[in-house]
């Protein structure tokens, strides 16, 4: 799977995981992709075991299920403080680093950050 991919759906699945959800259009918009894209996300997290769910309208969410795993938000979602940390940690990396690059990548679609904010 494409990097850039991967990006997106984490990023899908962060949003999913907040207490109000989002409607398509508004993951279309949120993400930059289509509106096919969306739905083939979520069949993706059903048939990877996530329990999506389509609350009311075109409102969906990730089912709030208690587990061993706890709450996938805190897993995904890095506060301002951590984000600065994290982009700290990476800002001492070898500027040539394909690694530091991958990370600074991550963070700006895990924080929802521009490439120019780190």
């Amino acid at each position: 799977m494409e990097q850039p991919k991967v990006d997106r759906m984490l990023r899908m699945l962060q949003l999913l995981s907040s207490k109000e959800g989002y409607s398509v259009d508004d993951l279309m918009k949120e993400l930059g992709i289509s509106r096919r894209t969306v739905y083939r996300y979520i069949d993706t997290f059903k048939n990877a075991g996530f329990v999506v769910q389509n609350t009311h309208g075109n409102v969906w969410r990730l089912a709030t299920m208690k587990n061993k795993y706890g709450d996938l938000s805190k897993v995904l979602y890095f506060s301002e403080e951590e984000a600065g940390v994290l982009n700290d940690m990476v800002g001492s990396l070898d500027n040539t680093t394909a690694f530091k690059k991958n990370l600074r990548r991550k963070l700006v679609a895990l924080c929802n950050l521009k490439d120019n904010d780190l």
